[in-house]
């Protein structure tokens, strides 16, 4: 799958003991994170030095502990061929999960973090062998402190976003937050009657304010309508500013706004 431009919360990060010389997994070690936060533990410090039955075994606690999850790898492009031939080795069958390469994204926030060569240091530390379930808990800092300096601008703007290639989603890394609308500030200006202003619709606005808010009917709607408003206005705020990024492919696929608020209107 490569890496996802996006903060993912609930996933579990792997990391293999790999013996190059003989091309084989011998050990593993995993965390199981969720919302953010280690929730589960999985040491397997040997999974090829022991019998069949053994190993057996514990193959089957790792797909148990695996389940579907998205699993974050430091190693992708070696991890991702030997766990499909441990998996056809012992199950007849291929490593399906999602898959996320954590080690981009760790690279590209070591120039954004505060402390540059403190990060680096810690990247490459965790590159490095060594017991696998405490790494595991090294990538899971470093990359929740990633992926919170890289992505967090992304809360409360549309998912296709994150599916942009990486240098038109830096150019609206750069170029969004300024513009965001956030429900406080929109319930504030509903307050006075200047929620569409804030919004980006002054002609509604005025029309608002002709009819006293629909004889308030039309503003107690508005009250309980606001997070949608706001959630269509950052996705108007978010085309508009795509559209002035410099193109690496075709447009994302993504709703009509104006379509989405006639059917919630209906």
């Amino acid at each position: 799958m490569g890496h996802i431009r996006r903060r993912v919360k609930n996933y579990t990060i792997l990391i293999l003991s790999i013996s190059e010389k003989e091309d084989r997994i011998d050990g593993a070690g995993a965390i199981r994170v969720r919302n953010g936060e280690e929730v589960a533990v999985l040491s397997l410090p040997s999974l090829s030095h022991v019998d069949p039955e053994q190993q057996m075994d514990r193959f089957a606690r790792l797909q148990d502990f695996l389940t579907n999850d998205l699993v974050l790898f430091m190693n992708y492009s070696q991890a991702m061929p030997l766990m499909d031939k441990l998996y056809h080795s012992l199950a007849q069958t291929f490593f399906t999960n999602a898959t996320m390469d954590v080690l981009p994204i760790l690279e590209e926030a070591i120039p954004v973090s505060e402390n540059p060569e403190s990060f680096r240091e810690k990247v490459e530390e965790v590159c490095r062998e060594g017991p696998m379930v405490e790494r595991a808990r090294k990538v899971h800092v470093l990359y929740e402190k990633a992926a919170e300096k890289l992505f967090s601008y992304q809360e409360g703007y549309p998912y296709w976003v994150s599916s942009l290639p990486r240098e038109e989603e830096r150019y609206l890394a750069e170029n969004l937050p300024a513009h965001r609308k956030t429900l406080r500030k929109a319930l504030l200006a509903w307050a006075f009657g200047l929620h569409y202003f804030y919004l980006g619709h002054p002609k509604r606005n005025i029309l608002y304010l002709l009819t006293l808010g629909g004889c308030f009917l039309w503003m107690f709607s508005d009250l309980f309508r606001m997070p949608l408003y706001v959630d269509l206005a950052n996705e108007e705020i978010a085309e508009k500013v795509y559209e002035r990024a410099p193109k690496i492919g075709s447009p994302p696929p993504r709703e009509n706004g104006a379509e989405k608020e006639k059917m919630v209107e209906k």
